[in-house]
């Protein structure tokens, strides 16, 4: 028999659910569980999705929001398995693999070849792309973009929610235990940056603080928006370390770099309270 006709505006005021799946075409995941290809039964909001369009492979239809009001959508061969969820407006592109309770939600977008798993989280306009890794219980939000072979794991936090700042990691960086990145940033090269880590970038300034593990070197270069410092002494405290690497540049006066400092330093102490109370308020979840 023919599939019945999705331009009927009849019938589509009739489904209640956005997808179905399609059984006759289905794969096993690296985790040997079957998934199964998804097919459009109404337009989806804020796509180019219209009835009948395949989209990608699911483990469940718990794993993709089913509301009729909801963009989120999986596209070409990437894959949800396990417990993950994309909801909102996310999308999963491309060849990228959605794993074990991992979260894609707002307007995050997840494609190339990108793993996510564990209890990872990508909210807010957060993209990854690439053959990047994200895992453990990080966070990327904002505008944060992750891409090349990058890997995001432990307790990491990428991104301010709802900032506007382009904080980027690429290359082959690391990012994991506690550490957290925001600003309009860019992390790459072979480096590493753990532990309780903080790396802010402020006024073209870009520094670490708090750092246990750094394995990048101070570098001072000009950029079209101005200076740019790299600070990456290991326990390093910035200001006096960041004041002795500007001596001899003079296009900065040493009054005008105090003050970003003193700036940077807020910014610092705001995030160390917010530290402080997502460890409460973790510790109270647990009692």
């Amino acid at each position: 028999p023919e599939e019945p006709s999705f331009k009927e505006d009849s019938l589509v005021s009739k489904i209640k659910t956005k997808y179905e799946l399609v059984e006759s075409d289905s794969k096993l995941t690296p985790s040997a569980r079957r998934v199964y290809r998804i097919r459009a039964l109404v337009p989806i909001p804020g796509t180019v999705v219209k009835p009948g369009d395949l989209g990608g492979f699911v483990y469940h239809k718990s794993n993709l929001e089913d509301s009729l009001t909801s963009g989120a959508w999986v596209y070409d061969d990437a894959v949800v398995d396990g417990s993950a969820r994309v909801e909102g407006n996310a999308t999963v592109r491309e060849k990228a693999y959605i794993n074990y309770r991992a979260v894609i939600k707002d307007n995050a977008v997840i494609s190339g070849s990108v793993n996510v798993g564990g209890n990872a989280c990508f909210s807010d306009g957060a993209t990854a792309l690439g053959d990047a890794v994200i895992g453990g219980d990080a966070r990327v939000r904002g505008c944060s973009s992750i891409r090349d072979r990058a890997h995001i794991d432990g307790g990491a936090v990428i991104g301010l929610a709802g900032s506007a700042d382009r904080t980027i990691i690429q290359h082959n960086a690391l990012i994991n235990e506690y550490a957290r990145v925001f600003g309009s940033v860019v992390i790459e090269g072979d480096v590493q940056i753990s532990g309780w880590a903080y790396v802010y970038a402020t006024n073209q300034i870009f520094f670490c603080k708090y750092s246990s593990q750094i394995t990048v070197t101070p570098t001072l270069e000009e950029t079209k928006t101005g200076i740019q410092v790299t600070i990456a002494e290991e326990n390093s405290y910035v200001p006096e370390a960041l004041l002795a690497l500007l001596t001899n540049h003079t296009s900065i006066p040493r009054h005008q770099m105090k003050a970003l400092l003193t700036v940077a330093q807020e910014y610092i102490d705001a995030s160390r309270n917010e530290r402080n109370e997502d460890i409460a308020r973790d510790e109270s979840y647990w009692v």
